[in-house]
């Protein structure tokens, strides 16, 4: 049987039984669909490795990491969230203080790592 095949096959019968393991673990549907495909496509990556004994593991063991990656960046963004509101000023209108924190999102993701860690210091330096 050839990989391709395999893969094939593989996707028709643990598809559904990966995507209710991840809903079940991240609670999000858009997500776990999202990540049901992230671990086929991975399992495309190792095709030469694949057996057809133990391919329903490595498709098992590839989910279980992704869903792990996933939690941490999760949890990740809610700590940063937590800190940025934490280090604004208290404001009237909330809308106003979502705007702020999807602003320091968005710078925090093109500046290099050292430039966010000095942007941090400075501003809890100057307050």
């Amino acid at each position: 049987m050839s990989s391709v095949q395999l893969i094939t096959d593989s996707y028709q019968n643990y598809h559904r039984s990966v995507y209710l393991y991840i809903l079940y673990k991240i609670g999000k549907d858009e997500d776990a669909k999202d990540l049901a495909q992230d671990v086929f496509l991975r399992l495309m990556d190792y095709k030469q490795m694949l057996r057809p004994e133990t391919i329903k593991y490595f498709i098992f063991s590839i989910c279980r990491n992704l869903v792990i990656d996933y939690l941490r960046r999760h949890y990740k963004m809610q700590e940063i969230t937590s800190y940025f509101l934490d280090q604004l000023p208290t404001f009237i209108n909330e809308s106003l203080q979502a705007y702020i924190v999807s602003g320091y999102f968005r710078l925090s993701r093109i500046i290099c790592p050292y430039c966010r860690k000095s942007f941090v210091y400075q501003s809890e330096r100057n307050p």
